[in-house]
């Protein structure tokens, strides 16, 4: 089971003044082994209306196991507002660094 907590949530308007929220989520996962768990950390990125709608989203799991990791890569997409179409991309750069 995936557990989900909110991290940022930041707003935005798109090319013709329409507002959005967009919302980044720390995503935690267990993998059982033997009598040991480990927890792998991904992220979801949600586009949200005012109104709460959802427009879009993307969830990547399985990212890393470190915990600072995931947290300082959610703040550097949050900071970047980056969004869940550009999510994927984003985040294969920034592993890489």
């Amino acid at each position: 089971m995936t557990r989900i907590m909110m991290m940022y949530q930041k707003r935005i308007r798109d090319e013709v003044e329409r507002e959005f929220i967009l919302e980044y989520y720390l995503l935690t996962d267990e993998v059982f082994f033997a009598s040991n768990v480990l927890e792998i950390y991904g992220a979801e990125i949600r586009m949200v209306r005012p109104d709460g709608t959802v427009t879009s989203k993307r969830r990547l799991r399985g990212i890393t196991p470190f915990g600072p990791r995931i947290t300082a890569l959610i703040g550097q997409m949050a900071e970047g507002l980056v969004t869940p179409a550009s999510m994927m991309d984003v985040v294969e750069d920034l592993i890489a660094l």
